[in-house]
């Protein structure tokens, strides 16, 4: 805590000493205006003029939901256009994060990903709603599998930082992400061809046309790409090219395809109107990983190193392995005795196994129509939908078949899969209609959201015969039996394990107000009122008069939550280029059911998370130096935090020690502490230096517990108590405390119409803690890209070298208590990719 502390008054005084030195300089360009302004009257138009000169590294965004410039919005944003996108090669949200200080983005599987801004992620995976919300073109993506942004022809992705519920509405609880894909353009008939080769069987090729149909009035905008990649890290297991292999050969490939049309219609001043839609396949393969843990029924042995009960480790203490070719003090369980180990070298994953594999779609339409001169009224309708299926591969070694008979059909020796999000399916409609009023001093508007949304989570344990390939019909039959009421039901393990349909009904009415209360001075209010109406069905419970029947009439829990989400913004412009804001806003993440199924009454629900944040900020930009640079610090309350709870007995009393059992709580809460800075430096016409920091203390308030680690009984008195376990002051999990980038671009030109770039870029950030005790950590990382590019005239070529000192580093990693028994443990770290290159040639017309 004392480091914790002096870090941060370290930051508060560096913040200080910034923003005094950005006044000053802000003072010295003000008053060096004015006496110019008092030397030379007639010349003074031209130097008021020059303040609406666009501004260097200019980005118009839509982070308020309307458009202005980004130095103008009150808000920690940062801002990638396509250009960008490009030249630094950010082809997913792992890429974009490690362009953007203060976010990352965990990738699990296909299924299990997780934004995660200032230190805000979710703390339970198998959440339905993320801490972060995700909008392309305005339309809400509830679930992360419904959209693969790497394909997109985007304008821009904008990372909106801070709760912004009061806008964007439900779960935009730590920030939002907000990909803003291309316009029509209604003038001129453009577009590209582009394709690509690359290292480990990388392909790509894409397309993108641009019509007026009437110009000036209507165009049409269609867009198609392609890509396929094997991966990087070889897979050890021995049928990993054979056939019928579903992850074949490296692993972390995959196989994925968009196809995007976007139409645009501006009939009069006063109407205007724009659709697309968004249609995308994909697969991806499993990613590289291994898992190792306590002895249980699924793998004898033991490489935890700490917390040695009963002659076995129940927990790793220290920093990960980098590699799963590795023995700490391996230890025999005492239930199954000295085994020989006979697991191959390497990473070892049945080719069976995948990430996701499913088709999704986006829809969104929008008018505008402006009957009168301040006033415009705009609806947008939106639709989501996916269909996808995952498939993980748990066992350490699956050559090893499970230890215990199953029966038949299972007769045959059986590897085990975890077929988390098998047959998931999410479905939302939405409308939004708004009426907005401007003038010289006012900016507002009011509105009203409505949403529905069908979300299907379905769970399956899954066993197929080791050796082959082969997924026998009779088994897949058994293991993924129909759901309906009065379908056949069978036992839990193997099989499905859950099959739950959230259905909700969203309602909100939200207003925007900014006053101008002086040129310099502005004072904006936010907020908006929310009724969430869900209703959560358990398909898959048995039915009461007949157990081996699924339910005639499902239970079903139905909630209903009311809250409301403000924010306050104060702005005063010291210049036109230099500003300074102070907010305070309050964002809220949406309850949810645990199901009719749990004992405890209480429990059946949990509640929404909420959090207060407090900011100021400074946006500057100066023009003699050609410097952008922001900076900000903020404070946030995180409340009700749901997470892992201890389920407890029908009359709310805790089970006994040894009892895993467990389900999502609202338990205990978090403060953050941070401070973050960016900014661009035009050092030269030729020479661009990107760079930035961010620092995010998140911990535990002092009266939380982790009930998972007291209840599992996996301590053993000295590496942690064996009753309670406190954790408060501990740094939150799966998130780094610190992290920065920096980017060194040059560009030229040559000949009568050539050009060429070349720009390195690096990025790190620092260990992230795997469980909510500290006990093990991923390493913390820094990596390299390199990028390169000429263009003559219309004809341009692109190289790049991703991953560039070839670093074999854990991204993250999955941590859990009580899944292969009472006491155990399990740790599955995951990896990224190693190094890639690839080269691509383009035309554009």
């Amino acid at each position: 805590m004392t480091i914790s502390n002096g870090f941060w008054t370290a930051g508060i005084r560096a913040f200080g000493m910034a923003s005094v030195s950005m006044l000053a300089l802000a003072g010295v360009a003000a008053q060096a205006q004015t006496q110019a302004q008092m030397q030379d009257s007639e010349t003074a138009p031209d130097e008021r003029q020059a303040a609406d000169t666009p501004r260097g590294n200019q980005i118009i965004v839509t982070a308020r939901t309307f458009e202005e410039d980004l130095q103008d919005v009150p808000i920690a944003v940062s801002a990638l256009t396509d250009e960008a996108l490009t030249n630094r090669a950010a082809d997913d949200l792992g890429d974009i994060a490690d362009n953007i200080v203060g976010f990352a983005f965990e990738e699990f599987t296909g299924l299990l990903a997780q934004p995660a801004i200032r230190g805000q992620t979710n703390l339970r995976l198998g959440s339905p709603v993320q801490n972060v919300a995700t909008y392309l073109d305005g339309i809400y993506i509830q679930r992360n599998y419904l959209i693969d942004q790497g394909l997109l022809d985007l304008e821009r992705v904008e990372i909106i930082k801070g709760p912004q519920s009061a806008l964007y509405g439900r779960n935009a609880f730590a920030g939002v992400i907000n990909l803003v894909s291309r316009t029509p353009d209604l003038d001129e008939i453009t577009g590209h061809i582009r394709g690509g080769i690359g290292t480990d069987e990388f392909y790509e090729a894409s397309g993108t046309i641009n019509i007026p149909i009437i110009p000036g009035k209507v165009a049409l905008l269609a867009h198609a790409a392609y890509q396929t990649f094997d991966g990087t890290i070889p897979n050890s297991h021995p049928l990993a090219d054979a056939e019928g292999c579903v992850t074949c050969g490296n692993l972390g490939g995959f196989e994925r395809e968009t196809y995007q049309v976007t139409l645009r219609a501006e009939p009069s001043e006063a109407l205007s109107f724009q659709a697309s839609y968004f249609h995308t396949e994909r697969f991806q393969e499993h990613v590289a990983n291994f898992s190792f843990g306590t002895a249980n029924f699924l793998d004898p042995y033991n490489y935890n190193n700490c917390s040695d009960i009963d002659g076995q480790n129940r927990l790793y203490c220290g920093e990960l392995p980098g590699s799963p070719d590795f023995v700490t003090g391996a230890q025999a369980s005492p239930l199954f005795g000295p085994v020989p180990d006979s697991r191959p070298d390497g990473f070892l994953i049945d080719p069976r196994a995948f990430g996701l594999r499913g088709p999704t779609d986006v829809i969104s339409a929008r008018v505008d129509f402006s009957p009168a001169d301040p006033l415009t009224l705009t609806y947008q309708f939106g639709y989501t939908f996916g269909d996808v299926d995952g498939r993980g591969a748990t066992p350490r070694n699956p050559l090893e078949p499970l230890p215990i008979p199953l029966g038949p059909p299972f007769d045959e020796p059986q590897t085990f899969f975890d077929s988390s999000g098998s047959g998931s399916e999410f479905e939302s409609y939405s409308h939004d209609l708004r009426l907005t009023y401007e003038s010289d001093t006012i900016y507002g508007f009011v509105g009203a959201n409505y949403s529905t949304t069908n979300d299907i989570e379905s769970n399956s344990t899954d066993v197929f015969p080791i050796g082959t390939l082969d997924t026998p019909q009779e088994i897949v039959d058994r293991l993924f039996y129909p759901i309906g009421p009065g379908e056949p039901i069978f036992p839990a393990f193997p099989g499905r394990r859950t099959f739950l349909e959230r259905d909700e009904d969203i309602l909100s009415l939200y207003g925007f107000l900014e006053v101008n209360l002086t040129e310099a001075f502005t004072l904006t209010a936010e907020g908006r009122y929310t009724i969430e109406d869900r209703a959560t069905i358990d398909r898959l419970t048995p039915d009461p008069n007949d157990p081996t029947i699924q339910a005639l009439e499902p239970p079903r829990d139905d909630i209903t939550e009311k809250f409301f989400t403000p924010r306050f913004t104060a702005t005063y412009a010291v210049t036109p280029d230099n500003l300074l804001y102070a907010s305070v806003a309050r964002g809220v993440k949406a309850g949810g059911s645990n199901g009719l199924g749990v004992p405890f009454l209480p429990q059946q629900q949990f509640q929404r998370e909420t959090n207060w944040t407090y900011e100021i900020g400074s946006k500057n930009y100066f023009p003699e130096i050609g410097l952008t640079l922001n900076a900000a610090l903020f404070y946030t309350d995180w409340n009700d935090l749901q997470t892992t709870e201890v389920r407890r007995l029908a009359d709310g009393s805790l089970p006994p020690p040894g009892t895993s059992s467990t389900i999502t709580g609202n338990v205990g809460s978090v403060t953050i502490k941070g401070g973050e800075f960016e900014g661009v430096w035009e050092v030269t016409d030729a020479i661009t230096f990107d760079f930035g920091a961010a620092y995010n203390d998140a911990t535990y308030d002092d009266d939380v517990t982790a009930q998972r680690f007291e209840f599992s009984l996996v301590c053993d008195g000295a590496v942690c108590p064996t009753g309670p376990v406190p954790i408060g002051g501990n740094q939150l999990e799966r998130v780094p405390v610190f992290d920065a980038y920096a980017g060194l671009g040059y560009n030229g030109e040559f000949g009568d119409d050539g050009s060429f770039y070349l720009r390195v870029d690096g990025s790190y950030q620092t260990k992230q803690y795997v469980d909510e005790v500290n006990l093990a950590w991923v390493p913390d990382r820094f990596l390299m890209n390199m990028q390169a590019g000429v263009t003559f005239g219309n004809i341009s070529v692109r190289a790049v070298v991703q991953n560039l000192l070839d670093e074999r580093y854990v991204t993250n990693a999955l941590f859990l208590l009580g899944t292969g028994g009472p006491q155990s443990s399990s740790y599955v770290p995951i990896f990224g990719l190693d190094r890639t290159a690839r080269i691509s040639i383009g035309y554009e017309f």
